[in-house]
């Protein structure tokens, strides 16, 4: 065991108690817990706005093409022998930034982002997953539009919200390698965007701009990574880089830290679906796991069945906090999802959603029963099942 674990961990014991101690003293001048984002309904939707309008050269940012030119420095564009992207004039190029393109097979690209220059065109799709689970073959179509649009010129960047891959439904593996080997393909997670965020901030030249920046960080690094505080964490990353042995203690805390929470949350989500006995309806409803690799922390069992013409999967996620609980239509038309979400009204089921995904208000601690668990769901998925359509999802089409 690396002797300096312990005073690591008894120093930042130390320290966030005495960053509770000024947090509390100077709460009015801080205020701590006060964010724009709290005001923000920040759906899949909105957040592929934000993140378009950073990258549009004529977002409101007035930043030019800076920000677009450093989100390119983070993708997998090219190799060694091949810098076609990288010398890109991006200041003489035309570049548009848009939202929900449709596709030819009436899909939408989350964002959509074409360069035109003297020579030739370019396309790059960003799948925006969040939340959300992909649908059937949704990024091979979407390889085959912009393919349509810019033959060969193209890259698909695939925007994790957990670090969750695409679904294999989504595209094969065998051809997700080929895109990767062949400079086609990113995926992101959003922790990852912070990167590219600290360096639009170091040249950003607009105070209200770098403000909103910084909240984006804030919030991508509580959504997506559990930092509830940007004062912690800056004091905790100061204190493992004031010390070479820190480092190593961190890096040991890390690797296998990491690995316990991951096997732990893996090993509850497989209790959880073990219980769940889906022989009990009288139709089929098939139950699957993802999310189960050792570097994504957190972990997904699925039911997926069909009522009423939807393809209907419920998604029970844990992280280190929660059990949380999604519903969609593996189709995603506009239609399903709107009666999908009369069928939950209908119901009386409390969530929010967009125009993908129905998100349920009703979470469960991670350290709550689960048989608890396993009622709510079980409950959830026989009302949907055993659902009579009303006269006011009949009325949608």
């Amino acid at each position: 065991m690396n002797t300096h674990i312990p005073q690591l961990l008894e120093r930042v014991s130390n320290e966030l108690k005495a960053l509770e101690t000024a947090r509390q003293r100077y709460a009015k001048q801080l205020a701590p817990n006060f964010s724009v984002f709290d005001y923000i309904y920040t759906d899949e939707m909105m957040l592929s706005r934000i993140i378009a309008d950073l990258l549009n050269p004529q977002g409101k940012h007035a930043q030019g093409i800076t920000f677009f030119s450093l989100f390119l420095d983070i993708l997998n564009l090219s190799n060694e022998e091949d810098n076609e992207w990288r010398n890109i004039d991006l200041e003489q190029a035309k570049i548009t930034v848009q939202t929900e393109k449709m596709t030819l097979k009436n899909r939408r690209m989350d964002i959509y982002i074409h360069i035109q220059t003297k020579e030739k065109s370019y396309s790059i799709c960003i799948e925006n997953k969040p939340f959300s689970a992909d649908s059937g073959q949704q990024l091979e179509d979407y390889a085959t539009e912009i393919n349509r649009i810019t033959p060969k010129n193209w890259h698909i960047v695939y925007l994790s919200g957990c670090g969750n891959q695409p679904a294999e439904y989504s595209v094969k593996p065998t051809v997700l390698k080929e895109w990767i080997d062949s400079h086609l393909f990113s995926q992101i997670n959003f922790p990852d965007l912070i990167v590219w965020l600290k360096q639009c901030l170091a040249i950003c030249q607009n105070d209200k701009v770098s403000y909103f920046i910084k909240e984006f960080q804030y919030y991508i690094l509580k959504t997506f990574a559990g930092v509830n505080d940007m004062s912690e964490q800056e004091m905790i990353t100061k204190l493992i880089n004031s010390n070479a042995e820190y480092k190593k203690a961190f890096d040991v805390l890390y690797h296998y830290g990491s690995t316990v929470i991951k096997s732990n949350l893996n090993e509850n989500i497989y209790k959880l679906g073990h219980l769940v006995d889906t022989t009990q309806w009288n139709i089929p409803v098939s139950k699957k796991y993802y999310g189960i690799k050792m570097s994504d922390l957190f972990s997904c069992v699925y039911f997926d069945f069909k009522k009423l013409e939807h393809s209907i999967y419920v998604d029970v996620y844990l992280d280190q906090s929660k059990y949380s609980i999604e519903v969609s239509d593996r189709k995603m038309n506009n239609t399903k999802i709107i009666q999908l979400k009369q069928i939950f009204s209908d119901l009386e089921y409390a969530y929010h959603a967009d125009d993908r995904i129905i998100k349920l208000d009703h979470s469960f601690k991670n350290e709550e029963n689960q048989q608890t668990i396993k009622d709510f769901v079980e409950s959830l998925i026989t009302k949907v099942i055993n659902y009579q359509p009303s006269a006011s999802y009949l009325s949608i089409k």
